[in-house]
This record gives C-alpha cells, structure tokens and sequence, in this order.
C-alpha cells in the first residue's frame, strides 16, 4: 500500500544584489553624496525538512508513514497505515495485514496479502469473535509475488474490530489443494494503533 518516497528539498533565498546607478551628469555641479550602502539581506532560515519516514509500535501493530511526492496536479501527502507481520515457525513472513485508507475522504480498507496459492473462490474471513459474524474478505488481484484480500470497514466493523482489543483472531481460507489454512492475528495494541493513525493528516 504504500508509495514511493520523495525527500522534500527547499531553496535558501540568496541575497539580493546592489544594481549600479547610473553616472552623475557633468554639469560643474557636485553630485550628491552616495547614500550609505544598504546592508546585506538576511539569508531567510531554512525551512524544516519532512521525515521520509516514521513509524511506531504499539502492542504488535506498527503504524508507518511515508511522504508521497506531487503528482501533476495532486499535491504531496503522507500516506499512512497501520500494520502486522505474520511469519512461520521458521520464522519465514507468510502473510501481511494492512489497515489503512489513501485519502481523508475514502473508507478506511483492512487488506490481507497472502501467498500466490491461495484459492481465490472461497475468499478469506476473519473468524467471528463468540456470537459474532464472521468478516468476509473478497480477492481484491493477485501478482507473481502474492494475493491481496480485503474488505471495506465501516464504523461497525471498527467497533467490533476495537473490541478485540488484546486478544487473538485467525484469517480462514482455501490453498489452490483445498488445503485448509489459518494465519494468526493479534488485536495486542489494536486501538491504541488505530488511534494514532486516524491523528495523521493523510
């Protein structure tokens, strides 16, 4: 989800230059007295630079950030979200979980990616919380590399989500062998996370 850095540079303005006036006319008069030379401009205070790149941890979410450059007429922005990490007990990354949105006035997106051997049909759910429904999360495209689910969340879906605050859930779904599969979550730091992310200007 995330784009291309771009490192925000600035320009100091340099001093301005004394133009030369033009000579005295030769009249028998003395000309007058050259005023005192005006002292040299200020060199204006360089303007901070934005950090490319930030992120923070809470529990076992990390909320990154990075700067995304101007595009044509798209002014420059920081794109954010928060995210997790899930590896084998070979300590191999198996799966990525992303929550973030692309602008403040999109929804915000929870999205999963996967290995390539998924089994795109039966989608993915995120297994219901006792007495509650379980998340369905469509096959959003697949690469070389992987697949990406995901599922819109509405204000609901992030109360339920917040809820689970500390606990442990599972994403459920199909390998291409109709294999069964189930890729750990943890809600350990999940609204405090949340929090920071809806505080960021993107």
């Amino acid at each position: 989800m995330m784009l291309r850095l771009c490192l925000l540079a600035s320009a100091l303005l340099a001093p301005a230059l004394l133009a030369a006036g033009p000579a005295a006319a030769q009249t028998g008069r003395t000309a007058p007295a050259a005023p005192p030379p005006a002292a040299p401009a200020a060199r204006a205070p360089a303007p901070e630079l934005v950090p490319e790149r930030t992120s923070s941890s809470f529990g076992d979410w990390i909320v990154r950030c990075e700067n995304r450059p101007p595009e044509g007429t798209i002014p420059a922005s920081r794109l954010c979200e928060m995210a997790q990490g899930v590896q084998n007990q070979q300590q191999q990354p198996i799966a990525q979980i992303a929550l973030g949105r692309l602008a403040r006035n999109q929804p915000w997106r929870l999205v999963v990616a996967v290995p390539v051997n998924f089994h795109g049909p039966t989608g993915m759910r995120l297994a219901p919380e006792e007495g509650g429904q379980p998340l369905a999360l469509q096959l959003r495209s697949c690469t070389p590399q992987n697949c990406t689910l995901e599922v819109e969340l509405t204000e609901a879906l992030q109360r339920r989500l917040r809820a689970r605050e500390g606990g442990m859930g599972r994403f459920e779904y199909r390998l291409a062998n109709e294999a069964e599969m189930a890729i750990p979550v943890s809600f350990r730091g999940f609204g405090q996370a949340f929090e920071a992310l809806q505080r960021e200007p993107g």
